[in-house]
């Protein structure tokens, strides 16, 4: 066993730290004990107060060597009673249709040749209603259930959507039971909106940003033609009556691609007033089954540094308020309240425990439209690797136990991981084919350890200067 401190050391210009494993928390040193964990006490002994500091750090349980003994996720002998009754969502892929044709879709295109295409397959009502009954069965210790519907563009199958929610209702009476979509908006009409609200339903809505980067890469499949007018239309011709329910209940989803300038992606709330109180998720478009990877051009990782500094800036009244991107500085919020989430002290790793990232295999259904079970929408449905049965036959349980435990691929690697806590490598990374891989898994270690490192340094940034935080204004 590794007998160093199991910890990641970190500076800033400010001040020296270390990540310590077992602790999960960021800790401000000297910088003479810093160098001495640097070197490992190769450079000389330390002086008496470095030496106090770190003997007072040991005594309070930082700085130990302890590792995992045992890579193994905490419900692997308990899953059969856990997904007996504990799973908290259903996804139902109505359709494997959709009117759009996004260029970086992973239905879209032969590039995108891992995962299934477009097809003219579609969920029947009795599958549907077969997989609300098997989610009902497994939900019983849930009292908040949810019921979200995708494709394809679910829209397209509205009608089903209305008789799925009625018998959903009369199921789970007694609960509290909401709906999601996914949905590409185009279809929207005033029954569609009224019908969301009367139902509970939160609406994610794909609106890339302006209407340059959105025409670019999201165009109907009938005609070749830019989607962004005929969405924004839509809203606009309903956000009076639902001004409401809009602004609260509705999510749009931004994708970027990072060949287009970054600012562009910013404009929707600018440009449009009645985005300017409904939640943006901005996620860079995602390549995973893709072929041909999309490369992140310099400029654009630029603009977006130069973006986030002014926003941050703005938040410490270091530059005027105004002129930051009030997005941008709402994306910040985010990051300091995930790091802060993410960070807790604890007292120490356990001795059995599995690294995080993988999720609980089934505790979120995603049933495709022939009633076979996967992780969720995110991951191959080609691959048998992530098939976890069907809601005929049930849960396939040995698959889900290795699912469960895919650090158990790479443990050695993982049992002296830094980012042991905050990997953020799911199960859809370890595919291969139909297996799954340790290769694949490795392959985007240093990807999930500069997400942890992005964690700790956002911590140790809103620290140093989390004094200086009110609401900004001029220089």
């Amino acid at each position: 066993m590794n007998s160093t401190p199991y910890i990641k050391l970190l500076k800033t210009p400010l001040g020296k730290y270390f990540y310590d494993v077992n602790k999960n928390d960021v800790v401000n040193i000297s910088d003479e004990l810093y160098e001495y964990l640097d070197t490992h006490g190769r450079n000389g002994e330390l002086s008496e107060t470095a030496a106090e500091e770190m003997e007072a750090l040991k005594n309070n349980g930082y700085l130990s060597s302890h590792r995992v003994r045992e890579i193994k996720h905490h419900l692997t002998d308990k899953i059969e009673d856990y997904l007996e009754r504990k799973c908290s969502k259903l996804t139902l892929q109505l359709t494997q249709n959709c009117n759009f044709r996004c260029s970086y879709c992973p239905y879209s295109t032969a590039e995108f040749y891992t995962n299934r295409s477009h097809s003219s397959k579609r969920m029947s009502e009795e599958v549907a209603i077969k997989a609300i009954d098997f989610y009902a069965d497994h939900s019983y210790s849930k009292q908040a259930v949810m019921i979200a519907f995708y494709g394809g563009e679910p829209l397209l199958e509205f009608p089903l959507i209305k008789k799925l929610v009625a018998y959903a209702e009369d199921v789970f009476i007694g609960k509290k039971l909401s709906f999601s979509i996914t949905t590409n908006g185009s279809l929207l009409t005033e029954e569609i909106m009224s019908f969301f609200e009367e139902h509970n339903f939160e609406a994610v809505i794909s609106i890339d940003g302006s209407k340059k980067v959105h025409d670019r890469n999201r165009k109907f499949a009938a005609t070749g033609k830019g989607t962004f007018d005929t969405i924004v239309n839509n809203i606009e011709g309903l956000y009076d009556a639902h001004k409401d329910y809009i602004n609260n209940k509705v999510l749009i989803n931004s994708v970027m691609d990072p060949r287009l300038p970054a600012q562009e992606y910013y404009s929707l709330q600018d440009k449009n007033e009645m985005f300017r109180n409904v939640s943006i998720r901005r996620t860079i478009v995602d390549d995973f089954t893709n072929t041909g990877k999309h490369a992140i051009d310099d400029s654009f990782i630029e603009e977006n540094a130069i973006l986030a500094f002014k926003a941050l800036m703005s938040m410490i009244n270091r530059y005027p308020m105004e002129k930051a991107d009030s997005n941008i500085i709402q994306d910040e919020l985010v990051e300091k309240r995930t790091a802060d989430t993410y960070v807790k002290p604890r007292k120490e790793v356990p001795d059995t425990a599995a690294p995080a990232g993988a999720c609980v295999p089934g505790s979120k259904l995603f049933i495709d439209v022939d009633g076979n079970i996967h992780i969720c929408e995110k991951v191959s449905e080609t691959s048998k690797a992530f098939v976890l049965g069907n809601i005929y036959d049930g849960f396939d349980y040995e698959q889900i136990k290795k699912l469960l435990n895919i650090g158990a691929l790479t443990a050695e690697k993982c049992r002296n991981c830094f980012a042991f806590s905050l990997c953020s490598i799911c199960q859809r990374f370890c595919n291969a084919g139909d297996e799954l891989s340790a290769a694949a898994k490795t392959e985007y270690c240093e990807w999930s350890k500069n997400y942890a490192l992005h964690v700790f340094y956002n911590k140790i940034f809103y620290s140093e200067l989390g004094g200086m935080f009110n609401k900004g204004g001029e220089v």
